[in-house]
């Protein structure tokens, strides 16, 4: 029987579509969760479209936002 997706599990899916391996990624969440090919499918296409929306708006931001908000990060991981 199928689990449902842990953090980690959810990373390894993300790195997997970074790395712009859909297939791979549809096989880590089959892998995982027992799901049937559509349903799999339909959840990796979803979180593709997440990911695309996500880096536009990102991008969409004025540079000096994005700069700070690097800058924001880097003191964070002292």
């Amino acid at each position: 029987m199928g689990r449902d997706l842990t953090l980690e599990d959810h990373a390894e899916i993300m790195k997997a579509l970074r790395a712009r391996d859909r297939i791979k990624a549809t096989r880590i969440y089959i892998s995982i969760t027992e799901a049937g090919l559509a349903e799999a499918q339909h959840f990796i296409k979803a979180l593709s479209a997440d990911m695309k929306e996500t880096k536009m708006q990102r991008e969409a931001q004025p540079l000096s936002k994005r700069l700070w908000s690097r800058v924001l990060k880097g003191r964070n991981k002292d």
